[in-house]
């Protein structure tokens, strides 16, 4: 009788960065257009990924290292385009990308939260972001809301109620970005038997 002795193959680790973000950030600072730049460093990533998947590499971590990919991009690309002072307005993640969940191909969700209902003063720097975001290839889904939208949305809409409970700051206002999360969390919106139901 033959006894196997062999154990499994330990899974390969996970580089902890998946593009050159120095090289990136270089591009920037020289003014170098950003479409081109972004691009590249997603689709370095993207094969990065694909090669680490093949050698073996821990699915878990995988998710995790592309979210955190992500997260870099997208705070560079927010960055670029806020370039004034992040008081009153701040980017965060919701729903399985606020977990830090995100799968090959999962849209990228992100809430934009403004103090004031008033998006004007914003709108320009908003749309050159999202535009570049979704050039560059990424899938995103996004809401801009100030915190009584978010409330009110939350209220009506239980999908949208957790999505804001499994939310995290990318960049921006902490400050605005806690006070939703003090305002806008299942003890103010939704109680336990009523989620429950809604479920």
């Amino acid at each position: 009788m033959n006894t196997r002795t062999d154990s499994p193959t330990p899974h390969s680790p996970v580089s902890p960065v998946l593009f050159d973000s120095g090289a990136l950030d270089s591009a920037l600072a020289q003014g170098q257009a950003p479409l081109g730049i972004f691009r590249a460093a997603l689709k370095s990533a993207a094969a990065t990924l694909q090669q680490q998947f093949l050698d073996g590499a821990d699915a878990a971590a995988l998710v995790l290292a592309r979210s955190h990919t992500i997260d870099a991009l997208v705070t560079r690309a927010w960055r670029h385009f806020m370039t004034g002072p992040d008081q009153g307005i701040a980017l965060v993640a919701v729903g399985g990308y606020g977990r830090s969940e995100l799968l090959p191909g999962s849209d990228v969700d992100l809430m934009i939260l403004l103090d004031d209902a008033d998006h004007e003063p914003w709108r320009g720097a908003i749309e050159s972001f999202l535009t570049l975001l979704w050039d560059i290839g990424l899938e995103v889904g996004h809401s801009v809301r100030d915190i009584a939208q978010c409330i009110d949305e939350a209220q009506r809409d239980i999908t949208v109620a957790t999505n804001l409970m499994e939310y995290r700051l990318l960049i921006g206002h902490a400050a605005l970005s806690e006070k939703m999360r003090e305002t806008s969390g299942p003890a103010r919106v939704w109680t336990r038997g009523q989620s429950y139901t809604a479920k």
